[in-house]
């Protein structure tokens, strides 16, 4: 019989699936019979004061005497403390602990194995079940040849086997081996998924599928260079899936019925004949709304913290104390402080939740405001509520898509009704914003400061003042990278495959005639 024990804010858990969703608990599996050695409520801390660190918390955990115990969890959550706390060779801050002479310490090489190998799988979440597997059909193994090495080794030389127990794991591991393990080394070794996790049979006989290597521009709304193969690999197609689509491109597709962009805007895709035609456009909005929402809650604290003062100081050599402590100051806290999100879609939602997690009262902009109050969101107007939401807001954050509407939405005088201590902030299209009135705001001090991700033209001119601003953050259109972005986006590709197919209502679809 085995015991998963898993210990996380100070609860025993015997779930062993809630071992891969843990990032600090450590996880043994031991059986419960005759204990070489046993712990009891066994804590260590080292360091005091700001440096006190708790390596163990009240731990129980037994091993079991004759019988291999593999250890697991991340690097960090104390792993070689508890074998070094059992060994004698750490001294416990508190608990209870007994071991018989030279009852486990045999078992220290195995142990450093294990170790090795369940943090390798335990970097590696996505296939972390298949790790612990693997493990279970490894345990014979290592076991066999621990015990016929243990004449070599002085370590190894108390070893003893069960051959119960050793016939049970071999029966274990060849189960696990047969109905797991095995299928899924050969399904990995003999069908390799491409790189974006994408599964060419996903759609079924009677399709083909051309997967196009080719380097593309992952920035704003595509690339409009196209390089040869996806030009003749599009010929008959009837789905493209791309960053975006170019006018030739389309052209050149004469059976085309679905094109579908990893990109969030869709305002170049958008040329006449795409607009005119019966193609059906979905985008990938959704996809960035987390990584967005947090670049979104960096900015706000980089100038609420003063994080721009500071960062003077740094580049000057002073100590900008009296800037960030004087009377006057711009610090202030997020709790109590008003966010106006102007767009007010996946996105703006996703700002919303974290903001009011934060204390912040959220003002909604979107263009059809409907009777409730949406998730996120503590008010919500129409676009014709825009102008007193951004008196109202020490915070504003754009993102809504660039429309022939949107374009230069935030002007003169749009800014002139911003707060002198307001923020702006631009994460969706650079031309939503009139740069040369920004850059007037900024300078005469008509607002606290701009974060902006997005520009009217990308890179960012070298000779573009808004680098000479102290109260100004650039980042290179980059608020969106997340190391989650294909999951996420093979998730939609995959979920709209399966709409497509069916005939069923499909996600992200673009309304033409609206832009988004």
């Amino acid at each position: 019989m085995v015991t998963w024990m898993l210990r996380k804010e100070g609860e025993i858990m015997t779930d062993a699936s809630s071992m891969r969703a843990d990032a600090t608990g450590t996880a043994a599996a031991t059986a419960t019979a005759t204990m070489a050695a046993h712990a009891m409520g066994l804590t260590k801390v080292y360091g005091a004061g700001n440096t006190r660190v708790t390596a163990l918390d009240n731990v129980d955990v037994g091993f079991e005497a004759g019988r291999l115990t593999a250890i697991m969890g991340p690097s960090g959550s104390g792993k070689s403390t508890l074998l070094h706390c059992m060994a004698g060779l750490d001294a416990v801050t508190s608990g209870e602990g007994t071991r018989r002479a030279r009852g486990w310490e045999p078992y220290l090489v195995p142990y450093a194995a294990f170790l090795v190998i369940v943090s390798v799988g335990a970097s590696l979440p996505e296939h972390y079940a298949a790790f612990v597997l693997a493990l279970q059909v490894a345990v014979p193994g290592l076991l066999f040849v621990a015990y016929a090495a243990r004449g070599c080794f002085p370590e190894l030389r108390g070893m003893r086997l069960s051959p119960g127990g050793l016939l049970a794991d071999v029966a274990l591991g060849l189960g696990v081996a047969a109905l797991w393990v095995i299928p899924y080394a050969l399904g990995v070794l003999g069908h390799p998924p491409p790189e974006t996790g994408f599964d060419p049979d996903a759609l079924g006989p009677g399709w083909t599928v051309d997967l196009v290597p080719e380097p593309t521009f992952a920035g704003g709304d595509g690339s409009l260079e196209i390089p040869a193969a996806v030009l003749s690999a599009i010929a008959g197609a009837e789905i493209y899936f791309g960053w975006g689509i170019s006018r030739e491109l389309f052209l050149a597709a004469d059976r085309l019925r679905w094109v579908h962009s990893a990109a969030a805007g869709a305002r170049a895709t958008l040329f006449p004949e795409m607009r005119e035609s019966d193609v059906l456009l979905t985008n990938s909005a959704g996809i960035y709304a987390e990584p967005l929402a947090e670049w979104a809650v960096a900015a706000v604290l980089h100038f609420a913290r003063g994080l721009d003062l500071a960062a003077g100081g740094k580049r000057d050599g002073r100590w900008p104390y009296d800037e960030m402590a004087a009377f006057g100051h711009p610090l202030r806290e997020v709790a109590g402080s008003t966010l106006g999100i102007v767009g007010f879609g996946g996105i703006g939602r996703a700002i919303g939740r974290r903001a009011r997690a934060l204390g912040m009262r959220v003002l909604a902009v979107r263009s059809r405001p409907g009777d409730s109050v949406p998730e996120g969101a503590d008010e919500v107007v129409g676009s014709d509520g825009l102008s007193d939401v951004l008196a109202r807001s020490h915070y504003v954050v754009l993102s809504l898509p660039e429309t022939s509407s949107t374009t230069g939405l935030i002007g003169v005088a749009e800014l002139g009704r911003m707060r002198p201590d307001g923020v702006l902030l631009n994460l969706s299209r650079g031309g939503i914003v009139d740069e040369e009135a920004l850059v007037e705001a900024l300078r005469a001090g008509g607002i606290r400061g701009a974060a902006l991700d997005v520009f009217r033209e990308e890179p960012l001119r070298a000779d573009s003042p808004l680098w000479t601003l102290d109260n100004v953050l650039i980042t290179p259109h980059a608020g969106a990278i997340s190391p989650r972005f294909w999951e996420r986006e093979t998730g939609l590709m995959v979920r709209n495959i399966g709409h497509y197919l069916a005939g069923s209502r499909m996600e992200n679809v673009v309304d033409k005639t609206r832009g988004y």
